[in-house]
C-alpha cells in the first residue's frame, strides 16, 4: 500500500484521537487571522486619517503579539501531538514487527501531520475570514464610523503570516514525530502504553502543613491588593504576582496528600458507588500532574483577568469621552512645570490676542469663544477612604467659569464677595465625595493670608471646563473676580466652539488645527511656552486608539490562554483515560455497570476541569475589584458588562472543551473497552 494512501486512512480511521489536536489547531488558525487582519478593514470603513493610522498602529502591535501567541500555540501543538504519538506507540510498533523500516513510519507520520495541518491551516483560514467580517463591524463601532459598501475581505498579509508561523509550528512537530519514534526498538513501542508513572504520595502531615502555608501566602497576597489605596503600585502588584503563583503551585502539590484521607473520613460518600475508584483516580491525577494543573490555573487567571479588566477599561474610556470634551476645541497654553510638580508661574495673556497677531482671524471658523485663566492657589487638605490626602488647587475667576458654562449651555454659579465653590472634573467618586463634603461641612478658607471665605450654595461642581484626554486631578477653587486681581498665572485656556460646515465651508477642522499650531509655533519658538491644542476629534481619535488596542489585546491574550489551558486539561484527560482501560474493564468484570462507570469518568473530567477554574477565578475577582474600582470612577461604569462576555466565553470555550473531553472519553472507553474485556490485549 503507497504511504500517502495509508496514511490517509489512519487519519481517517483515527479522527475520533485527532478531533481535539484539529479543533485546538483550527481555532488557534482562525484567532490568528482575525487578529492580524486588521489592516484589510481600511476598505471598507470611511475612516480619518487619524483612525487609519490607528489601524496600522493595531496591525503592528497585533504582528508583534503574534510572535509570542505563536510560542504557546507551538507549545500547545507538541503537547497535544505526543498525546497522539502515545496512543498509536502500539501500532507503530506493529509495523516495525511486520517488517516495516523505520524511514517508512517516518514518512508516514510526516503524510498524516500534513494533512491534517493543511485541513486544520484550511478550516482555520476559512473560519478566519468569516469571523474578521464580524470584527470589522466591531472596529467600526469603536471607531464611531459607517461601514461603506460591505462585502467579503480578505487579508493576504495575515493569510501570509498564519502559513508562515503555523508551517514552522509543523516544521517543528515533524521533526519531533521523526526523533520519537525512528530511534526506538519494537519492543519499547509495543509495550509503551502499559508503561505507568511512579510516584509517591507526600506525608499527611507534610501535605497539610504546605496547604495552610500556601493559603497564608494566598491571603497575603490577596490582602495586599485588597487594603489600602496603594494596590495599584508596582511592589505591590509584583508582591501578589509572586505569591499567588508560589501558592498555587504548593496548593497544587499539598492536596494529593491528604485529600483521599479526607474522603475515607466520610464512609457514606467514599463506598458509594464508584466514589472509592473516583476517589483514588484524581488522587493519583493531582500526584502526577500538580505542575500542569498550576500552570493551567494561572493561564485561566490571566485570561479571565485579562478579559474581564480590558474590557472594563475601554468601557471606562468611553464612557469618560463626552465629559471630556465639551467643546469643539480649546487651546492651553502654559509655561511647564517645576521640579515639584506645580505649574510654573508667568505674567499670563489674552490668547485671542496672540492669535490675531499670528494672522489667524477666531471669527473665521470659531461660532463663540471663550478665554479662563488659572491662578495658583493653596492646597486643601481632604479625608478619602480614612486617608487624609493634600489636594493641590488652582483657582478661576467667577465671571470666566460662568461665561465657560454659558458655552455649555449650563446654569450659571452665584456667589457673594466673601463666598468661594469648588470643583473637579477628574472622573474619581471617591475625591468627588470627599470635596462634597469638604464643602458640606461649611469649612471655610482663608486667601492671601487674611481672607477668609466660606461655602456658597451648591458650591461643589464638576463641569470640565477645557478639553483633555484625561481630565486632571487637580481641585479648582472659584473665588471672586477681584480677590485674584493681580496674581500670577500658572495657565490660560481658550475654548472654541466651530462654526458649522454650512456656515463656512472653507475651513475643515484640520486646517483650524493646522494654523492654531502655526501661528503658535512663531509666537513662542524658544521662550518656554508650551501649546496643548485639544481639539474634540483629536480627543476621539486617541480615545478611539486606545480603545482598539486595549480591547482587542486583551481578547486575543485572553482567548489564546483560555484554548491553550482547556486543552491542556482536555488532551491530559484523554491521555489519562486511554492508559486506564483495563482498570475500567475491569470494573466491567466484578460487575459495574456501564452508566456507573460513564458517571465516574463523567466525575473525574468535571474535578480535573473544575479544580484550577475555581482557584483561577479567586485569583481573578482580585484583579477584576481593582478593575472595578478603577472604572467605577468614570461616571459609575461597572463591569457588569465585561463581566458577563468573559462568562460567556468561558462558558463558550471552557465549556466546549469540557463537553468535547467526556465525549472523547466516551468514544475511547466505548472503542477499546469490549477490546480489553475480551482479552484482546
Amino acid at each position: 500500500m503507497k504511504t500517502g494512501k495509508l496514511a490517509f486512512r489512519n487519519v481517517k480511521r483515527s479522527f475520533r484521537d485527532y478531533v481535539i489536536y484539529f479543533i485546538t489547531l483550527s481555532l488557534g488558525v482562525c484567532i490568528f487571522y482575525v487578529f492580524n487582519s486588521f489592516n484589510a478593514q481600511n476598505t471598507l470603513m470611511n475612516l480619518t486619517e487619524a483612525h487609519k493610522n490607528s489601524l496600522k498602529s493595531l496591525d503592528l502591535v497585533m504582528a508583534s503579539l503574534s510572535v509570542f501567541i505563536t510560542f504557546i500555540l507551538g507549545f500547545l501543538m507538541l503537547y497535544a501531538n505526543n498525546f497522539l504519538l502515545r496512543r498509536r506507540k502500539k501500532e507503530f510498533g506493529m509495523y516495525m514487527v511486520l517488517g516495516m523500516e523505520p524511514g517508512t513510519i517516518s514518512r508516514i507520520l510526516i503524510t498524516e501531520t500534513l494533512f491534517v495541518g493543511l485541513f486544520s491551516l484550511a478550516i482555520g483560514l476559512i473560519f478566519g475570514v468569516l469571523l474578521s467580517q464580524c470584527v470589522c463591524l466591531l472596529t467600526a463601532r469603536l471607531l464611531h464610523t459607517q461601514i461603506e459598501n460591505f462585502h467579503l475581505v480578505f487579508s493576504a498579509s495575515a493569510t501570509v503570516r498564519a502559513i508562515i508561523y503555523f508551517g514552522l509550528i509543523f516544521f517543528v512537530t515533524l521533526i519531533f514525530n521523526v526523533l520519537a519514534i525512528g530511534n526506538r526498538k519494537p519492543v519499547s513501542l509495543l509495550y509503551a502504553e502499559r508503561k505507568n508513572e511512579s510516584h509517591k504520595l507526600p506525608k499527611t502531615g507534610i501535605s497539610l502543613v504546605i496547604f495552610l502555608l500556601s493559603v497564608v501566602m494566598l491571603g497575603i497576597g490577596y490582602s495586599k491588593v485588597l487594603t489600602g489605596l496603594d494596590a495599584l503600585k508596582s511592589d505591590t502588584l509584583y508582591l501578589f504576582a509572586g505569591l499567588t503563583t508560589l501558592g498555587t503551585f504548593l496548593l497544587f502539590f499539598s492536596l494529593s496528600g491528604f485529600v483521599l484521607k479526607l474522603i475515607q473520613m466520610h464512609p457514606k460518600v467514599y463506598l458509594k458507588n464508584l466514589n472509592m475508584f473516583v476517589a483514588r483516580q484524581i488522587t493519583s491525577k493531582l500526584n502526577t500532574t500538580w505542575v500542569s494543573l498550576s500552570v493551567v490555573c494561572l493561564m485561566l487567571f490571566v485570561s479571565i483577568a485579562t478579559l474581564s479588566s480590558g474590557l472594563g477599561l475601554t468601557r471606562a474610556l468611553a464612557a469618560s469621552l463626552s465629559d471630556n470634551t465639551p467643546f469643539d476645541a480649546s487651546i492651553v497654553v502654559d509655561a511647564g512645570f517645576l521640579d515639584d510638580d506645580s505649574y510654573n508661574t508667568y505674567e499670563g495673556f489674552e490668547i485671542k490676542e496672540a492669535l490675531n497677531k499670528a494672522g489667524v482671524d477666531l471669527d473665521t471658523f470659531a461660532k463663540e469663544s471663550e478665554s479662563i485663566r488659572y491662578y495658583k492657589s493653596p492646597s486643601l487638605t481632604l479625608s478619602m477612604g480614612g486617608e487624609r490626602i493634600t489636594a493641590d488647587t488652582y483657582a478661576v475667576k467667577l465671571s470666566e467659569y460662568n461665561e465657560i458654562l454659558s458655552m455649555q449651555g449650563r446654569a450659571t454659579l452665584s456667589l457673594s464677595d466673601t463666598q468661594y465653590a469648588l470643583s473637579c472634573s477628574f472622573p474619581n467618586q471617591n475625591l468627588k465625595d470627599a470635596l462634597s463634603a469638604y464643602v458640606r461641612s461649611g469649612k471655610s478658607i482663608t486667601v492671601d493670608g487674611n481672607v477668609k471665605l466660606n461655602p456658597g450654595a451648591d458650591a461643589f461642581t464638576t463641569k470640565p471646563l477645557f478639553n483633555a484626554t484625561n481630565q486632571s486631578s487637580t481641585v479648582t477653587l472659584i473665588l471672586p473676580d477681584a480677590i485674584l486681581d493681580g496674581h500670577s498665572t500658572v495657565k490660560d485656556v481658550l475654548n472654541i466652539n466651530y462654526k458649522t460646515d454650512s456656515d463656512n465651508p472653507a475651513y475643515s477642522e484640520e486646517v483650524m488645527e493646522s494654523l492654531c499650531k502655526e501661528a503658535f509655533s512663531k509666537l513662542y519658538a524658544g521662550e518656554g511656552m508650551r501649546l496643548n491644542l485639544e481639539t474634540k476629534a483629536s480627543v476621539m481619535g486617541k480615545n478611539d486608539s486606545d480603545m482598539l488596542v486595549i480591547s482587542y489585546l486583551a481578547v486575543y491574550v485572553g482567548i489564546v490562554f483560555l484554548i491553550a489551558a482547556a486543552a491542556v486539561l482536555s488532551i491530559r484527560q484523554l491521555s489519562e483515560t486511554g492508559d486506564n482501560i483495563g482498570r475500567y474493564a475491569l470494573l466491567k468484570k466484578i460487575g459495574a455497570e456501564n452508566k456507573m462507570v460513564l458517571r465516574s469518568i463523567l466525575t473525574q473530567t468535571g474535578i480535573y476541569f473544575a479544580a484550577p477554574m475555581v482557584l483561577a477565578i479567586f485569583h481573578s475577582i482580585i484583579i477584576i475589584s481593582i478593575t472595578a474600582r478603577i472604572v467605577s470612577l468614570y461616571n459609575g461604569v461597572g463591569i457588569l458588562v465585561s463581566a458577563l462576555f468573559t462568562a460567556a466565553t468561558l462558558l463558550l470555550i471552557y465549556g466546549g472543551y469540557f463537553l468535547a473531553t467526556y465525549l472523547g472519553s466516551k468514544t475511547i472507553l466505548a472503542r477499546d473497552y469490549e477490546t480489553q474485556v475480551r482479552g484482546e490485549y
